[in-house]
């Protein structure tokens, strides 16, 4: 696993303390990291909290257009080499072909698939490509 890699990474946080060993990310939150985005503000390691608790309390319109965000960023980030990783605080374990957490799917947010190769308990990554 290379938390610093190009892409989206989603991760507990049990995981994500056991290899905190991360040269000084910025941390902000999910809220936070849309409006940056939608400003253009993109920073090459960003350690982003509150996914999973942005997925509980939102319906399906709100989490469309922090998609719309993502997929409209991609290639400014892609050209960066923007790395985000979000670390959440639910269950991805077991995780099946379209992984979920708060029982909302995250390609709801995550404009692609992640790479199987590299899903193991508790850490999912999808590279910009």
């Amino acid at each position: 696993m290379d938390i610093e890699s190009q892409g989206f990474h989603v991760i507990e946080i049990q995981k994500y303390h056991k290899i905190c060993n991360l040269p000084q990310p910025f941390t902000t939150s999910f809220f936070n990291l849309l409006m940056d985005i939608e400003q253009g503000k993109y920073r090459k390691l960003t350690v982003v909290k509150g996914l999973d608790e942005f997925l509980k309390v939102s319906d399906d319109g709100v989490i469309e257009d922090a998609r719309e965000i993502f997929y409209k960023a991609i290639k400014d980030m892609m050209i960066i080499g923007v790395s985000i990783i979000f670390v959440v605080e639910s269950d991805i374990n077991n995780i099946p072909i379209n992984p979920m957490v708060e029982n909302k799917k995250l390609s709801l947010i995550i404009p692609k698939q992640p790479d199987m190769r590299s899903m193991e308990p508790g850490y999912l990554y999808y590279p910009i490509v």
